[in-house]
């Protein structure tokens, strides 16, 4: 995706020619902060979806501050896993603030978590059926 690649001895940094920013701008957010490769140094540790919805959403405020350019760019959101449940969330913010995000187009969701108890409650078969336990 991004503009350059690691080559295959580890060694060496290259351009990507096949990077997406080509043809697109991307920015990757770690949600909630402290996750990954994000920094967080308050006290609060412990974040609910929606405090995590408006955050992204303040990040996302504050980059278009910073670049007014690219607020002409068309905007999709994307997510996997638990951004199944991020991702609406942030896309409901943004419709409700058009004035701010008027070239919001849409969100997409890959392999997302949508909700915790229909996917608890669905492991058991989706294991049983990919031969990862028996039928003890």
């Amino acid at each position: 995706m991004g503009p350059f690649r690691v080559r295959n001895d580890g060694e060496q940094v290259v351009r990507n020619p096949w990077t997406w920013n080509r043809i697109a701008n991307i920015i990757y957010l770690d949600a909630p902060a402290g996750v990954g490769y994000s920094y967080y140094n308050a006290t609060r540790k412990v974040f609910n979806d929606d405090e995590v919805a408006q955050d992204n959403f303040d990040a996302l405020k504050l980059w278009f501050t910073k670049f007014p350019e690219r607020k002409g760019n068309e905007l999709y959101v994307m997510g996997e896993s638990y951004g199944g449940t991020y991702v609406p969330m942030l896309s409901a913010k943004i419709t409700e603030a058009s004035d701010v995000f008027p070239n919001f187009k849409g969100m997409l969701i890959g392999n997302g978590c949508v909700d915790d108890k229909i996917n608890f409650n669905t492991n058991i078969n989706y294991q049983y059926y990919h031969a990862v336990v028996d039928e003890r």
